[in-house]
């Protein structure tokens, strides 16, 4: 289990790529660069750099569950001294690429970083930014909001940062060619397969052989301890008896709450695009003020944009656009966009990823506040989804605190509250039902509180408005199965062993035989031996094991016949004739530009890691000892 985690493990690369902090949110835009409240007792620096404690320990922290609630168990003990080692140097690494971004002028402004956090889904009610939501997501998890920003930040800027290299890695027809051919192959095999079924009539398990097999494999046969647990749900979305709400409620939010009835700003727009050249800037620049230039002198933008703009998708519309909001537009466009305020007019020269655009303003529309008769279904829905809310938190109150007093059960606390008490059986370690899998409810089912004491646990959040209190009715402890209660199991293990000898030893004879000149239809002759004809085969192709195909693509083709053991106790005997390269041509051209988009993802990938190792050698990491000795 140790490698695959940390295989799976994402490393900060990976969450440069992929990871917009889900849950990063700032109360209040204007004060974005303010201290992000770690404390002033180091772990480790990189170049001068401080990474404080209790931000190593929160990362730590978060890593750890992110990993259990991933592998549906506890982390063995072993791994925690080296998960905070590779937390650590992660976080190293993050650190050190941030200030070398910043350095080579990346940055990440308060306005970008704010029109991303405002499009977040998780903090979206209707559509719009909603504060409240946000407010109580992030109490939830008990975060700051300076916590969120500093690291949204700093995965934006890095982000930048990563694709200035990495989206400058290609892969050259040659090489696409090859690994089509390589991934695309195919090949012509025949063979047979000898079946360990054939042999099972021909194998005598005595009681002798039972009993030593449960005497050395003992701790296999344990019954699985499991619970049966009590819990009562609360869930904002069915919870009874909600109030009414008049139309003189309705008015009264409406009047409170005008401002997020505005519509959003829109701006339509057009544009002529002078694409990136390998010239050189300076050269596209100076085309795009000569454009300038004639616009003033009264030329039609329409026209200029249908003969000399880049941008194929909207030259023949000249330079049409259409609407947009904020937030969709890349970040230099959407500036000088937005920072038009009068129709017709247009920009100078403005350079983004994509070359220079000179940009006209066409239409401005949003801004109005709606009135309460459009917005009535909208207040309604708000206001009854706000009293559920609040009736949810309310409950949960109630429900915590009498949990947390009973030394009853939870039967009463059920009555007293309206709410169903809800049973699951046979609850193990796994989980069960609703709840399989779940790291939360298991590790408060098997905790102390719950197992240990008996007692009620806290209330567990599932989810933004849900959450339930639960406790053990009945405990079943894992116990060692007699060998009475086993027997029949090992019989048939030690008969299935047997066969799967037996049916290998066949399987070796019969490679010999072939070895020596027998033809393969000949050798499938004896009962339990089937003969497959010469078919093509692909390192995906359907009803053939895995470790099957993995060999007969490592066969040297035109060769003598191979045979090995699978998993399922047959053995497989196969020879290669023929090797077929892919075809590159043979694969439609939309399929064939996502398998070269991705190649070229993981070759900029490797370019960035290798540059990424580069700055480290060249570094100066200083780790406090005691960081990485001793448990949290």
């Amino acid at each position: 289990m140790l490698q695959v985690i940390r295989d799976r493990l994402s490393g900060w690369v990976a969450g440069i790529i992929f990871g917009v902090i889900g849950l990063a949110l700032v109360l209040t835009f204007g004060t974005m660069r303010g201290n992000v409240g770690m404390s002033s007792t180091a772990v480790a620096s990189v170049d001068g750099v401080e990474i404080g404690q209790a931000e190593f320990l929160r990362t730590l922290d978060e890593e750890q569950i992110r990993l259990r609630e991933q592998f549906g168990e506890a982390l063995p003990e072993e791994f925690e001294q080296e998960l905070r080692a590779l937390v650590l140097d992660d976080m190293i690494d993050m650190r050190m690429m941030q200030a070398h971004a910043e350095e080579r002028g990346f940055t990440t402004s308060d306005a970008r970083l704010a029109s991303v956090i405002q499009s977040i889904p998780a903090f979206l009610d209707r559509g719009e930014f909603s504060v409240d939501l946000y407010r109580s997501a992030l109490a939830n998890i008990g975060e700051s909001p300076s916590w969120f920003e500093y690291q949204q930040r700093g995965l934006m800027t890095q982000q930048q940062f990563y694709r200035s290299i990495a989206e400058s890695a290609f892969f050259t027809p040659v090489d696409f060619r090859f690994y089509i051919e390589l991934v695309q192959e195919s090949r012509a095999v025949r063979g047979l397969f000898v079946s360990p079924e054939a042999f099972r009539a021909g194998v005598a398990v005595t009681d002798e052989q039972v009993s030593e097999y449960y005497g050395q494999n003992a701790s296999g046969f344990w019954t699985r301890e499991y619970l049966d647990l009590e819990y009562i749900e609360i869930d904002a979305a069915s919870l009874p008896g909600q109030q009414e709400i008049t139309e003189q409620d309705a008015l009264e939010w409406y009047e409170q709450n005008r401002d997020q009835f505005v519509s959003p700003l829109q701006r339509q727009s057009s544009h002529i695009l002078l694409a990136a050249s390998p010239e050189g800037d300076d050269e596209v620049l100076a085309r795009a003020n000569e454009l300038v230039a004639r616009l003033e002198a009264g030329e039609d933008f329409a026209a200029l944009a249908g003969e000399f703009s880049e941008d194929p998708g909207s030259a023949s519309l000249g330079g049409d656009l259409g609407w947009n909001e904020r937030g969709v537009l890349v970040p230099e466009f959407e500036e000088a966009l937005f920072g038009l305020e009068e129709v017709g007019q247009y920009t100078a020269p403005v350079q983004t990823q994509f070359g220079y655009h000179i940009i006209r303003l066409d239409g401005l529309r949003g801004g109005d506040i709606a009135p309460f008769e459009d917005a009535r279904e909208d207040v309604l829905a708000d206001l009854q989804e706000r009293r559920s809310r609040t009736g949810f938190y309310d409950l949960a109150d109630r429900l915590a605190d009498m949990a947390l007093e009973s030394e009853d059960g939870l039967a009463w606390i059920a009555e007293e509250l309206e709410l169903p008490l809800k049973t699951i059986e046979n609850f193990t370690r796994e989980g069960a039902g609703e709840f399989a899998g779940n790291r939360r409810v298991i590790d408060a089912a098997y905790g102390e509180t719950v197992l240990d004491r008996g007692e009620n646990s806290r209330i567990l959040q599932l989810g933004p408005e849900r959450a339930i209190v639960l406790r053990a009715a009945r405990h079943q402890p894992s116990e060692q199965q007699p060998l009475e209660e086993v027997a029949d199991r090992i019989r048939e293990i030690l008969v299935s062993d047997a066969a799967a000898e037996a049916a290998a030893a066949r399987g070796a004879e019969l490679l010999e035989r072939r070895q020596a000149g027998d033809e393969l239809p000949e050798l499938a002759g004896d009962e339990g031996v089937e003969f497959f004809d010469e078919q093509e085969m692909r390192r995906d192709s359907a009803g053939f094991p895995s470790e099957l195909l993995n060999a007969i693509f490592a066969a040297v083709p035109g060769h003598s016949a191979e045979g090995l053991r699978l998993l399922d106790g047959r053995y497989a005997l196969f020879e290669v004739s023929e090797v077929f390269p892919g075809r590159p041509e043979t694969i439609p051209r939309d399929q064939r530009d996502e398998v070269k988009a991705d190649l070229e993802d993981r070759e900029g990938l490797m370019e960035f890691d290798a540059y990424r190792a580069s700055v480290r050698d060249r570094a100066s990491v200083w780790i406090a000892p005691e960081t990485l000795e001793e448990a949290p």
